[in-house]
């Protein structure tokens, strides 16, 4: 029977037109977000893991597996290390292809002397690829956040004042697509999202600090109050 550990991915990231195939490798894998299976919408930034079920060495099919489907998508897996082994991790940015590495435990990359030594005699710009500094710099400039299918939206409800949004391509002159008051209930709002041609894919949930506050700055007359909840919703029919 293969050895089993645990394994993480991180999308860095990833086309919309490509979302969905990215999904359904993770899904053959097991790699899910922390709220579970999603549909219709990556986080980039966000770890997808699978927890001592994920079995040795199908890291690198799963790296193959998404530059073959989706090599306009950048990416880091790697799995820990088992019993006394070591574990391995692949980076993979479009314009620099793959780098690899055994990695200790959450991934740090293990680096042999032999390979460090080398380096010391390379040029600044082979050093770095060699010792993988150039993938980290290319991730680092990558923002984190929801890269969504095609036909999915992000929902926004501010439950103080019952006001639910849409955003979407129907939008004009900064108003959302549908924006209707509702009483303090998210079923009434799943409702109405229905009725304007919408199905919600997740479950409400509170937008954290940072995407709130782009959310008013790209569009400040929609919420006025502090809290805002958010979903995914898939278009199901026009309106």
């Amino acid at each position: 029977m293969p050895e089993e550990t645990s394994a993480s991915i991180t999308i860095h990231s990833c086309p919309p037109e490509r979302v969905s195939v990215v999904l359904v490798i993770l899904g053959e894998y097991g790699l899910t977000a922390e709220e579970g299976k999603t549909i219709g919408y990556i986080t980039l930034g966000a770890q997808y893991t699978l927890g001592g079920e994920f079995v040795c060495g199908e890291t690198e099919d799963v790296k193959n597996l998404l530059v073959e489907n989706a090599p306009d998508a950048s990416f880091t897996i790697y799995e820990e290390p088992a019993l006394d082994g070591v574990g391995q991790t692949f980076s993979y940015v479009p314009k620099l292809d793959t780098f690899y590495a055994f990695c200790a435990n959450e991934g740090v990359p293990l680096l042999p002397q032999s390979l460090v030594r080398k380096a010391l005699g390379e040029s600044a710009t082979e050093r770095r690829r060699t010792l993988g500094l150039s993938w980290r710099t290319a991730i680092s400039k990558l923002k984190a956040g929801l890269v969504l299918a095609p036909g999915f939206h992000s929902a926004y409800l501010n439950p103080g004042d019952g006001r639910v949004a849409v955003e979407c391509e129907e939008r004009r002159n900064d108003k959302a697509f549908a924006l209707g008051k509702l009483s303090y209930d998210n079923h009434e709002a799943n409702e109405r999202l229905s009725e304007w041609g919408f199905a919600c894919v997740n479950e409400w949930i509170p937008l954290d600090a940072a995407r709130k506050r782009q959310v008013r700055k790209k569009h400040p007359y929609w919420f006025q109050r502090e809290q805002i909840l958010t979903t995914v919703v898939q278009r199901i029919n026009a309106t």
